[in-house]
């Protein structure tokens, strides 16, 4: 029997994936980044490019054209890496009674229920492995989308290993960073801007806000009035990832340690490929 879409995307071929060149995309509505690697156990970049994209126009037409000039080699895996504004986040309160995924899966159907109504039927909705005394995240994309995404790379003979969103790549990347104490961490992402509170590595909230043109002022004001909710937290510490401002000035908040992590393993000036340090 044939496994249905999600169990398809998120199984792991390793052995086929030696023999096979592999293709990461960074999809926003912004832009296209693809980076190619060679077949074999070292991933070596053997291509990348970068398409500027219309937002007004359909984002599936300009990636059939993306698709259709990079002439890929046929069955060629293929990982989608999602902006944030593809995706709705949530973070899901600790229950302290032991359920089934199942179970878990339909909390936050119901969660996301109370806020977008019927819209979640035409999601798919994943949640994180946390124990049942933690946080859950949860993350849902229009299942539209993933179904277009599958149909373009099956147009060109490619296969589409997994889509998932650059948040959890981000944090999977540097969460050694984040594991210690109460942290608080920002992805600057295409047009939006997330904000998370750690506490020992593990996830305590999430939000995600439209990207304000001065960030910094929007961060600070954000983590001002984070300092009033939890007047109990001494020495806070803000990390912040925000590949394509790596040169901005970080914002500067009375009680605060704030900096910037990652873009250590890649050419700074090289920023629109970010994704090579966590995909």
């Amino acid at each position: 029997m044939a496994l249905p879409l999600y169990k398809r995307l998120i199984v792991l071929r390793l052995l086929p994936s030696l023999f096979l060149s592999q293709v990461t995309i960074e999809l926003c509505s912004s832009h296209v980044a693809v980076i190619t690697t060679a077949a074999g156990f070292k991933q070596r970049v053997i291509d990348q490019q970068f398409l500027a994209l219309n937002s007004q126009d359909d984002i599936f037409g300009q990636l059939a054209t993306v698709f259709t000039k990079l002439k890929l080699q046929k069955n060629s895996l293929v990982k989608v890496v999602l902006a944030s504004e593809f995706v709705r986040y949530l973070a899901l309160p600790a229950y302290h009674i032991s359920i089934s995924a199942a179970e878990k899966n339909a909390y936050a159907r119901a969660a996301y229920r109370e806020v977008y109504g019927n819209l979640v039927d035409l999601w798919q909705i994943q949640c994180d492995d946390a124990a049942p005394n933690k946080t859950t995240i949860v993350v849902a994309i229009d299942q539209k989308f993933i179904t277009h995404l599958t149909a373009i790379a099956e147009k060109h003979g490619l296969e589409l290993m997994s889509v998932q969103p650059k948040l959890m790549l981000i944090f999977n990347q540097f969460k050694h960073e984040l594991k210690s104490g109460d942290v608080y961490f920002c992805v600057v992402d295409s047009n939006r801007l997330l904000f998370a509170y750690l506490k020992n590595g593990h996830w305590q909230s999430l939000r995600s806000l439209v990207l304000e043109a001065d960030w910094q002022a929007q961060l600070a004001s954000l983590a001002k009035r984070e300092q009033l909710l939890t007047e109990h937290l001494t020495d806070k510490k803000l990390m912040i990832y925000a590949p394509s401002s790596y040169s901005a000035v970080l914002p500067v908040i009375d009680g605060w340690t704030v900096k910037y992590i990652g873009l250590n393993s890649i050419n700074k000036a090289d920023k629109n490929y970010s994704m090579l340090e966590v995909a």
